[in-house]
């Protein structure tokens, strides 16, 4: 067993001599990179070496090694430019062979510590049988710049308005859409995007996630919820609340998974949509509380130039706040990482739902 780290899936034609590979949604080029940098658990044949018929497990998914490519290239990260080699490995389904992806993984010490990744150009490829484990085996700690547009809620999903609950990609600026600190506020921008079956592909990151009806609590949500990875809804506990000090918190859709009732669906295409008020605001989706768009780094990050530059009109101060690193604050505290896994513990240990009936209710 082992952990191959600096993993991202690599879409595009077969060969890569002069290739040159920018993030998913980014215009140009002829390979695609997704922004799915994690580590990946690894059947080991061999303790020294990396080679054909290895086994590694992606997502869910048991693959086999079935080829191995050195590359040499030279990459725009967002602090400089530098040389990037590494190797690329194609996988084939164990079950299914018929489903084939490729991983690009840097050598160890190549990628600046943090940085994002924005273009690379290949300048030379060639076959091996396997390569050492030690070039492959440390986390650089890097990300994929991309530009995604991903945002929040599934198209049709409900949001409670003062002409009752609409399907979100039915709304329109102005409207006024029912929030939990502030009653009715005008909506004051809607983004959205349908993602096609060729950018869902191989990119488990971007299908949504499936919150069942009651998943959070009694009637929470009411009817079934989808949402994208990184959307965040309210969790209300006493365990969370002595875990952090607050009575609510704002977690990732991603970071519940695990919970019952809540899970990751395949998707062949999908639409997202978000939400922007002049503030960030908790809303009412499928009777579920859930947030607005936050413009900190991450959203502004996935977000299209034309979006970036209706937003910059509407809020130029959120906007550059966000840029620069520090944004307008959340409306609630938001829960991250290992804490939302030992919560989500705790309140199963304890039979506690994690939206509790609020204390004014």
């Amino acid at each position: 067993m082992g952990i191959l780290y600096d993993a991202s899936i690599l879409t595009g034609p077969d060969a890569l001599d002069g290739a040159v590979i920018k993030p998913q949604g980014r215009e140009g080029g002829t390979h695609q990179i997704s922004d799915t940098v994690e580590p990946i658990e690894v059947q080991q044949q061999n303790g020294t070496v990396l080679q054909v018929n290895d086994r590694l497990t992606v997502g869910d998914t048991l693959y086999r090694v079935t080829g191995l490519q050195y590359f040499e290239s030279y990459a725009s990260f967002d602090i400089y430019d530098n040389n990037l080699n590494g190797i690329v490995l194609k996988l084939a389904s164990v079950d299914d062979p018929s489903i084939a992806i490729r991983l690009l993984v840097p050598f160890d010490g190549f990628v600046p510590g943090g940085a994002a990744i924005r273009e690379i150009s290949v300048s030379m490829v060639d076959p091996a049988s396997y390569w050492t484990w030690n070039q492959l085996d440390t986390n650089d700690n890097f990300t994929i710049d991309v530009k995604t547009d991903v945002v929040c809620f599934a198209t049709g999903t409900l949001i409670d308005t003062d002409r009752g609950p609409r399907p979100v990609h039915l709304l329109r600026v102005g409207d006024m859409i029912r929030t939990r600190d502030h009653g009715m506020q005008p909506l004051r921008w809607l983004g959205g995007r349908q993602l096609s079956a060729s950018e869902l592909a191989g990119q488990t990151r971007l299908h949504p996630i499936r919150v069942a009806a009651g998943a959070l609590g009694p009637g929470m949500p009411a009817r079934d919820l989808t949402v994208s990875p990184q959307h965040r809804l309210l969790v209300r506990s006493a365990i969370a609340e002595r875990m952090t000090g607050a009575p609510e918190v704002l977690i990732a859709a991603v970071h519940l998974l695990g919970h019952p009732g809540i899970e990751r669906i395949a998707a062949e295409t999908i639409g997202y949509w978000h939400l922007m008020f002049d503030r960030h605001e908790i809303v009412f989706a499928e009777g579920a509380e859930a947030e607005s768009l936050h413009l900190g780094p991450m959203a502004l990050s996935g977000m299209s130039d034309d979006a970036l530059t209706e937003l910059r009109a509407l809020f130029p101060d959120l906007v550059a706040a966000g840029i620069a690193g520090a944004p307008a604050p959340t409306c609630r505290p938001v829960m991250r990482g290992k804490p939302v896994k030992k919560l989500i513990e705790r309140q199963l240990r304890n039979f506690k739902p994690l939206v509790a009936a609020p204390a004014w209710a």
